[in-house]
């Protein structure tokens, strides 16, 4: 499998189509057009491949990058994630007013974020890693229970605030939404907790009128915690 990135007019005609692979398989998990008209994408991989020029080395099991491409369809920067033996997700990205790129995910054992390695505490941690429109990174959070811990969505407000929602599992037992605020340099606080049935699902996350709205579904029950 490979990417395809298919830019269209607004009747929608393809305006211009660009494909990226190698020898195994590319997904594409989320894609972000800034004002600048550069592409931020964040994908994942199991064998090398080139994206935008760049050769993508997988190292580990898992293999996922987060890139941003200029408007010329040229590689600006890039980061690239492996995992040695577990899992690795990439689950959203989110681009704040500053220009400020944050992406979201989950791993089991460890997880190699450039030259850093992170060890997951419970069965399966989320991450938060937050760059500036350079690529720099700026910050990372971890979301840490002794159970599995899931982000899926990532929202941001005007003040650079990152928002971020998901589900933690305690095998089959319990499951509940959490919702997370971060600050502009990562510092976290937990806003809410929704016990929910186990076959609940966290959607998506949006900011609307600097107030977060998070959109699921539920089995059985769901009981806000306060």
């Amino acid at each position: 499998k490979d990417i395809f990135i298919a830019e269209l007019n607004p009747s929608g005609s393809v305006r211009r189509l660009s494909t990226y692979g190698g020898r195994g398989s590319e997904d594409l998990q989320r894609i972000v057009v800034n004002e600048k008209d550069e592409i931020l994408l964040m994908a994942s991989y199991n064998q090398s491949f080139v994206l935008a020029g760049k050769t993508m080395s997988q190292d580990g099991d898992m293999s996922a990058v987060l890139a941003c491409i200029d408007k010329n369809r040229r590689m600006m920067w890039h980061h690239n994630y492996s995992n040695e033996e577990g899992t690795l997700l990439l689950t959203d990205l989110v681009v704040d007013a500053r220009g400020y790129v944050s992406v979201t995910g989950a791993f089991s054992n460890s997880i190699t974020l450039g030259n850093q390695t992170m060890t997951a505490k419970g069965d399966l941690d989320g991450f938060v890693n937050s760059y500036n429109a350079q690529g720099k990174l700026a910050f990372t959070t971890l979301v840490s229970t002794p159970y599995s811990d899931l982000p899926v969505s990532l929202a941001s407000d005007n003040s650079g605030n990152l928002f971020l929602a998901g589900t933690t599992i305690n095998g089959m037992s319990s499951k509940a939404f959490f919702l997370v605020k971060m600050n502009e340099v990562g510092t976290s606080s937990a806003l809410d907790k929704y016990n929910v049935g186990l076959e609940s699902k966290v959607l998506d996350l949006e900011i609307v009128g600097g107030q977060s709205m998070l959109l699921g579904r539920f089995d059985e029950h769901i009981a806000l915690n306060n």
